[in-house]
C-alpha cells in the first residue's frame, strides 16, 4: 500500500545525475516524496476521478527500471499552466558514448539532438494533439510535446 508522506520509498543510489541547468527554477527537491513506479500507479489509481488538487500529492521523483520520472509541477485546474514533468537516465542506461559530452559544444550539440528528436517523434506520432473534449466535462489534455527546437 503505502501512504502519501514525505518519508520512506527513498532509494539510495539511482546512477542518475541532476542536469546542470533546467529550464525553469528548481525546486527544493528535498521537501518532495520520492517513490517507486508502483507507488505511483497506486496513487493515480487512487486519485482517479477526483478534482484537480488531489493530483498535487503525485509531485516527486518515481524511480522505474531504466529511468527515474520526475513531476515537477502539477496543473493546478484547467486554466493553469501545464504540468511539466522530466524523465532522468543515467549516463550508462543512455548508452551515448563518453566523448559525446567531452565539452560544451558536443554537450550542447548532445542536447540538441536529444531534444529534436523528441520533439520529431511527438510530432510525427501525434503525441502533441490534445484530447478531444466534449463540452467543458470532456477529456481535456493528454497532449505530450516539448518546446519546438530553435536557433537563438
Amino acid at each position: 500500500g503505502g501512504g502519501r508522506g514525505k518519508g520512506g520509498g527513498s532509494r539510495e543510489n539511482t546512477g542518475a545525475s541532476e542536469p546542470a541547468e533546467t529550464a525553469w527554477p528548481a525546486e527544493d527537491l528535498s521537501q518532495r516524496y520520492e517513490g517507486s513506479c508502483k507507488q505511483l500507479e497506486e496513487a493515480l489509481k487512487w486519485i482517479d476521478g477526483k478534482q484537480y488538487p488531489a493530483y498535487k500529492d503525485i509531485a516527486g521523483t518515481y524511480h522505474y527500471p531504466n529511468f527515474d520520472l520526475l513531476v515537477d509541477h502539477i496543473q493546478g485546474d484547467s486554466y493553469a499552466a501545464p504540468s511539466r514533468m522530466r524523465v532522468r537516465v543515467a549516463w550508462a542506461t543512455a548508452g551515448f558514448p563518453d566523448a559525446l559530452v567531452s565539452n560544451k559544444s558536443r554537450r550542447v550539440a548532445l542536447c540538441d539532438y536529444v531534444t529534436r528528436a523528441f520533439w520529431k517523434f511527438a510530432h510525427e506520432g501525434g503525441l502533441d494533439q490534445a484530447a478531444q473534449g466534449s463540452g467543458w466535462s470532456g477529456p481535456k489534455g493528454g497532449d505530450l510535446n516539448i518546446e519546438c527546437p530553435k536557433q537563438h
